[in-house]
């Protein structure tokens, strides 16, 4: 299962590990007294001082409904407009050997129905794993959900993950000849279905708590195959390996807030 979550790992193993972190966030002017913006854009970046190695990320949503800063922190405050919108992101990280981007959109009906949707793009440069070629991955979700209320949501989603690449010795190719690489081959998917709620709940003593809930099922499965040239002791030889595994997944968080700025927050991960 190494690669089938390799990214997110590794994405998150960069982010903790940096010993600097710097991030500034801009919104549209507000509208004066309505105190509200359409579109919210962020870039952050990460540097980890023992190597210098660096990661780069951008973020921009734009929502066609005016986001009010009125309803409740300023962090959720697009989870509460409840506003159709549509958003990109991209990555580029030393750190983590990895670059990506990202486009995605949720358009919510008057019904308080909503569908999403999401496309990302992943090349990994890593060759930490047992494939040690730059390998292009993709990825696509559906999501389809309904606001019970002001502040509340339930959704169910559907997430695909998959990629495939191949190396083919020819001659003066370079070194994995040496080794005794003829050729190789490897495949990997994954699907995932779930569920999560999201609700935010205003408080009289603090300003309010957020909680947030998480169940999935992923089934993944990766090939390799090898194909190794003949040597003095042996003849040529190839090698397959399969992997299949399923795993339930459950993310439990809370975060309470004191104000519109300041949250104290738990999480349980299993």
């Amino acid at each position: 299962m190494k690669r089938c979550h390799s990214q997110p790992l590794k994405l998150t193993a960069a982010i903790a590990i940096s010993f600097v972190a710097f991030s500034a966030q801009a919104n549209d002017t507000l509208a004066s007294a309505n105190n509200r913006f359409h579109h919210d854009t962020s870039a952050s970046y990460i540097t980890d001082t023992d190597n210098s190695d660096n990661a780069y990320l951008f973020a921009s949503y734009h929502y066609f409904d005016a986001v009010s800063t009125d309803l409740g922190p300023w962090a959720i405050n697009t989870f509460l407009a409840q506003s159709s919108n549509f958003g990109v992101n991209y990555l580029k990280s030393d750190l983590a050997e990895t670059s990506s981007y990202q486009v995605d959109g949720t358009y919510v009906f008057e019904s308080n129905w909503f569908i999403g949707a999401n496309y990302q793009q992943i090349n990994d440069d890593d060759d930490s794993f047992a494939w040690p070629y730059n390998y292009d991955e993709s990825l696509y979700g559906l999501k389809l959900g309904y606001y019970f209320n002001e502040s509340s949501q339930i959704s169910i989603f559907y997430q695909n993950q998959s990629g495939s690449d191949s190396y083919q010795h020819t001659s003066g190719s370079g070194q994995n000849f040496q080794i005794g690489l003829l050729a190789a081959n490897f495949d990997n998917q994954s699907d995932t279905f779930g569920i999560e709620t999201q609700s935010y709940i205003p408080m009289e003593s603090i300003n309010g708590v957020n909680l947030f809930a998480r169940w999935q099922y992923t089934d993944a499965s990766q090939y390799y195959y090898y194909r190794l040239a003949q040597d003095v002791f042996l003849p040529e030889r190839y090698f397959t390996t399969d992997i299949d595994n399923t795993f339930n997944h459950i993310f439990l968080a809370a975060d309470f807030y004191i104000n519109k700025s300041w949250s104290i927050g738990a999480q349980y991960d299993w």
